[in-house]
């Protein structure tokens, strides 16, 4: 067991002596404990003073009776680098001051400055440090707006800087292009920045990514974005917007399959060779070449099955009609390929989409039809589960209002709404902690039951993803038992029956390679000082829709956060479907 681990049940042991919640954040060398006290209520100053001196004297016993257990470990507490305040505390490198998250923004910057240590340094890779470091100061950020302008100059230095050198080729670019001078062209640099790999971009990221992090649906991320810039931009962003809703397709082979089942919301797009594709394959066929070698007998097995029915598989999963990627996945998953797909280290489809041929006439109306339509486009048929409505399209923009809310007023309801309410304003939030709790987003739970399904625990890793297979196809299909007792050689029967699944299933549907929902995309500062509900979307909360709740709460929250920025007044606003 971890040195770590001991100092952690000693924290707490010594903690939960005395009548004092106490919450603790260990992690490795970051030990921050925090007690919490509430002031009795006092007449007069000198009770209000004797009261505090309580608090203090009760803090500090809890303190050395901590520091008495880890001697008693053998371990000695740093003086130098601990720390105790009633209003600050820092924890892994993030300062908190009275409930209010200051990120350090230069020191994630200074990330970008560095050069990447990738075993293949290429554009894509490069670049996308910088989107990951951009979005990583934004979810630290009271505000994503200072991170899209930093994202946009960083990212021209860090492509202008490859240009000019790139480790990889170890020459200039220009020198080994067949047309160098695309290089220089506007639209070259705009997709370099902002066109999604799920549409064909090499490393760009929309900056519709700013506003929600982890939204399941990359491509109805994606679209949104470039209608907006079709919409405000000018006649080339216009001819460019439409040309990015018009992507390459592949032909349908058993590798581009392979591709839906690692990624559930990809399309199939042609593309050079992809080096991080080439690698995995050479791993997992290096395996298979070795695999007498193995001493682990379920790999070594996995192995032989996966050399001699791979394609079997393969067409027995393109087989399963609708096509929904999810299930198929998490299907895979749970068989033998699944356990060999663990040991090959998965890739991301990186393709190039600088056509010159300009397709169709009009931007599109929705995002999410267009989305149907590219990944029926892409792969033959309907593909079911994987669009998922952007809120930035669902929703209009933001009505702020002062004390009263005329949509909230009519009844019965004459239209359709999230509403929300900061009733101090929007000025303190950098310096106090709100009165509310934040919402940050949340996972749905598959079953809504108190008494959940009992489950047999079960120690081996197949066994393990034949239970998770049978929770899948628990979803759609009853009576499963036999199959898992034909994996396994289990007797399944035995189990208390909780309740149906609710919701909608193609949403709630768990998979390990597709978020659930999204969360927040910024700092709980101002979210503190928030309440919202989507209660007010009346009738629409009583029918299954394919709009998510959870994800059109955390873009609400985003968009007010900059509406009411700085008004110290109460505001009420409500953003129309």
């Amino acid at each position: 067991m971890e040195c770590g681990k001991f100092v952690s049940y000693t924290e707490r042991k010594e903690s939960m002596n005395r009548n004092t919640k106490t919450t603790i954040l260990a992690q490795g060398d970051n030990q921050v404990i925090c007690g919490k006290y509430k002031v009795q209520k006092t007449l007069n100053e000198v009770e209000l003073t004797t009261a505090i001196n309580g608090i203090i004297r009760e803090n500090r016993n809890i303190m050395q009776a901590i520091e008495t257990g880890t001697q008693r470990l053998g371990l000695i507490i740093n003086r130098d680098e601990t720390l105790q305040s009633a209003d600050f505390l820092v924890y892994g490198k993030v300062p908190i001051y009275r409930g209010s998250i200051r990120g350090l923004e230069t020191k994630r910057w200074s990330r970008v400055t560095c050069v990447t240590n990738d075993q293949l340094p290429t554009l894509a890779n490069t670049m996308s440090s910088i989107s990951s470091n951009a979005l990583t100061v934004a979810h630290f950020s009271n505000s994503p707006l200072n991170c899209m302008i930093h994202y946009n100059f960083l990212g021209n230095l860090g492509r202008i800087i490859l240009e000019i050198h790139n480790p990889a080729i170890k020459s200039q670019i220009k020198y080994k292009v067949k047309n160098p001078e695309r290089l220089l062209l506007r639209e070259y640099k705009a997709l370099v920045l902002y066109l999604d790999p799920c549409l064909g971009g090499a490393c760009g990221m929309s900056l519709t990514r700013f506003l929600i992090r982890g939204f399941p649906d990359p491509l109805t991320e994606s679209l949104p974005f470039w209608v907006i810039v079709h919409n405000n931009g000018p006649a080339w962003l216009k001819k460019l917007s439409i040309q990015v809703g018009a992507p390459k397709f592949s032909q349908l082979t058993t590798e581009a399959f392979k591709k839906l089942l690692e990624d559930p919301s990809c399309l199939n797009i042609s593309g050079g060779i992809n080096p991080l594709s080439m690698i995995k394959d050479e791993i997992k066929q290096s395996l298979i070449n070795n695999s007498g070698k193995i001493k682990n007998n379920i790999m070594k097995s996995a192995l032989c099955y996966l050399n001699h029915n791979e394609g079997r598989v393969l067409d027995y999963l393109k087989s399963i009609k609708p096509l929904f990627p999810r299930f198929l996945s998490e299907y895979l998953s749970g068989t033998y390929l699944g356990i060999v797909q663990v040991n090959c280290k998965q890739s991301r489809v990186f393709a190039r989409c600088l056509n010159d041929m300009f397709v169709g006439l009009q931007i599109w109306a929705c995002s999410s039809s267009k989305a149907d339509k590219l990944r029926w486009e892409s792969w033959g048929e309907p593909v079911y589960g994987a669009t998922v409505p952007h809120p930035i399209e669902v929703l209009s923009r933001p009505i702020r209002q002062g004390t009263t809310c005329p949509p909230c007023q009519d009844y019965p309801p004459t239209s359709y709404y999230v509403s929300i309410l900061v009733p101090h304003g929007l000025t303190y939030y950098k310096t106090t902690r709100g009165p509310y709790k934040a919402y940050l987003g949340s996972k749905t739970s598959e079953t809504t039951s108190v008494l959940r399904p009992w489950e047999r625990e079960a120690k081996v890793p197949l066994i393990k993803r034949a239970v998770k297979l049978r929770s899948a196809i628990g979803w759609f299909v009853d009576g499963i038992i036999q199959n898992l007792e034909s994996i396994t050689g289990e007797c399944w029967e035995n189990k208390i029956e909780g309740s149906k699944r609710t919701g909608s299933a193609l949403h709630r549907f768990s998979c390990s390679r597709q978020s659930s929902a999204g969360y927040a995309a910024m700092s709980p500062s101002k979210l503190t000082w928030m309440c919202l509900t989507t209660d007010t979307l009346s009738i629409l909360n009583s029918i299954n829709h394919d709009f998510m709740h959870q994800s059109l709460l955390i873009y609400v929250q985003a968009t007010i956060a900059e509406v009411m920025d700085g008004h110290p007044e109460q505001g009420c606003a409500a953003s129309l479907l």
